[in-house]
């Protein structure tokens, strides 16, 4: 009556795990649609060239025999391509395709969604973890049209996803009433609650990880009864960690022993870090970033003052999504060449800024950009980092839930570097950041005796210790002092100050540099 087609494709896109291919065939049952056709992209790809392009109108063929019959009265078809993002990259992304095969295979897409001859009973349904990665074509009205982000579930979410896969359970008895009432409560301690950043494949996950327990308890004891409880629940919870999230383990095993305020000048480094990471009002939308730079040659403690500040502001809930990058992770998952380095470091960028409350913690930042370009440093990756942290901030996004739309305006994305390379160099990573602090060795006897009874309370020598230090090196960092002290307390017994001068009366002929120290005794 309108006069219009109706949408030919929709893409569905978000984290793996969160149910974009049962979303899919769900719009197929409820548009009364065939039997929906579902494809993984990699499938599309073979070796023989026009095999892959005939596979593309494979898919298409019994749509367009059934419309050459039946017209406007034939049955809607629906073609769900997963992992598109592998057949339908952006045109001349690829330069190891030689052959120009994954070209062809979009090409031949574009002109089966939406090319001269076309067929109006055919629904294509795309589901993808990278988006950004399509080729804009496919992207416009006519073909990919309506674009929907499928993001991670809420606690009630959640809740309603662990009534699904518990069922069974309820109805067969194998679930205690505690652990039914402890999935229900959507209280601070709760299993929704404490879920947070679960996918449903992963909340799936966890309840079969709690079943398994229960079995295994069962064998144990030789009993008929393997019904779950909340014991199972909480060692399950252990054992199935999400995907995405806030990386707690990982932010506090930066920093075993604590962070001690030991001086003034750290006081205020811990207080403007977290002024850093709490979130700004909604007039500042803008990707904010600060880079941590320790003096000396390295262990200043600023990974462990990175890590620390961004465990606060997951505790503080300022972070909903934490991150810690290492050069290692970058090459791990790229490879060691600078393109390979810069796409892994723009896909960390990426996942970051699809969450709510981004913190990226960039450690070492001058390894992550090390290369053969100037003061040692990598064009590629120098200029990669600047438009990553040069481009705009994320944008709110509006969902609907029971038909009243909820807009998620609190968007925030924060970048923490740091660097241990403090020479006049360095002034290329400053210029890249909103802003630099700088934390300095320590030069004061109290303000070490202090580190050390806050690191080592049951240390009954530790003003010794420390004017012996400062007395021999002047100026410490963090890291050096500690390992001597553990040093001298290991090999001294009774007599550790004793053990720490020797230590340091060694290397009196020589220079002695903290930096060398910490060489020797590493």
């Amino acid at each position: 009556n309108l006069g219009i087609s109706h949408v030919k494709g929709i893409l569905l896109s978000g984290p793996p795990g969160c149910g974009k291919t049962l979303l899919a065939r769900e719009l197929a049952r409820l548009l009364g649609a065939r039997e929906p056709q579902i494809v993984n992209g990699p499938e599309i790809l073979d070796r023989f060239i026009g095999e892959a392009e005939r596979k593309v109108r494979e898919l298409f063929a019994p749509a367009e025999a059934e419309y050459r019959i039946s017209g406007d009265d034939s049955a809607l078809h629906i073609i769900i391509l997963d992992e598109m993002d592998a057949i339908a990259k952006k045109r001349g992304s690829v330069s190891s395709d030689t052959t120009g095969v994954r070209d062809s295979v979009v090409n031949q897409l574009l002109s089966k969604m939406d090319g001269i001859t076309q067929s109006t009973n055919v629904l294509v349904v795309g589901l993808t973890n990278r988006p950004e990665l399509l080729d804009p074509a496919l992207l416009r009205p006519g073909r990919l049209e309506v674009q929907l982000r499928v993001e991670l579930p809420d606690a009630a979410g959640r809740r309603d996803i662990l009534r699904i896969h518990t069922r069974a359970m309820k109805e067969a008895d194998g679930i205690s009433e505690e652990a039914v009432a402890w999935m229900e409560n959507l209280d601070d301690k709760g299993l929704p609650v404490l879920t947070e950043h679960y996918s449903g494949a992963e909340l799936a996950g966890l309840v079969r990880s709690a079943a398994s327990f229960a079995l295994a308890r069962a064998l144990e004891s030789q009993s008929d009864s393997g019904k779950v409880d909340v014991s199972d629940l909480k060692q399950a919870l252990r054992e199935v960690r999400p995907a995405l999230g806030k990386q707690d383990e990982v932010l506090k095993a930066r920093f075993p022993l604590g962070i001690s305020s030991y001086s003034s000048s750290l006081e205020r480094i811990l207080r403007d870090l977290e002024r850093f990471t709490t979130p700004l009002t909604a007039a500042t939308p803008r990707l904010q970033s600060l880079l941590l730079v320790g003096s000396g040659n390295g262990g200043a403690g600023v990974t462990a003052l990175a890590s620390h500040a961004a465990s606060q502001a997951s505790s503080r809930g300022s972070a909903d999504y934490v991150r810690f990058v290492t050069a290692l992770d970058v090459v791990t998952e790229g490879s060691s060449g600078e393109e390979f380095r810069a796409a892994a470091l723009a896909e960390k960028f990426s996942e970051a800024r699809e969450m709510s409350n981004s913190l990226l913690v960039l450690d070492d930042i001058d390894q992550l950009c090390a290369g053969n370009g100037p003061a040692g440093y990598s064009s590629v990756m120098l200029a990669t980092l600047r438009a990553l942290l040069r481009s705009p901030p994320p944008s709110a996004s509006t969902a609907k839930a029971g038909g009243q739309s909820r807009s998620k305006s609190g968007k925030t994305f924060h970048i923490l570097a740091t660097t241990s390379r403090s020479d006049a160099a360095c002034v290329i990573l400053h210029e890249l950041f909103d802003e630099t602090v700088v934390v300095p060795l320590i030069s004061k006897n109290k303000d070490l005796s202090t580190l050390l009874k806050d690191t080592f309370p049951d240390l009954s020598t530790a003003d010794e210790m420390s004017r012996a230090i400062i007395d021999s090196l002047r100026q410490v960092s963090c890291k050096t002092a500690l390992r001597l002290v553990e040093r001298a307390v290991a090999t001294g017994g009774e007599h550790p100050v004793e053990s720490l001068e020797q230590i340091l009366d060694d290397f009196a002929g020589d220079e002695v540099t903290a930096e060398k120290l910490c060489e020797v005794i590493t």
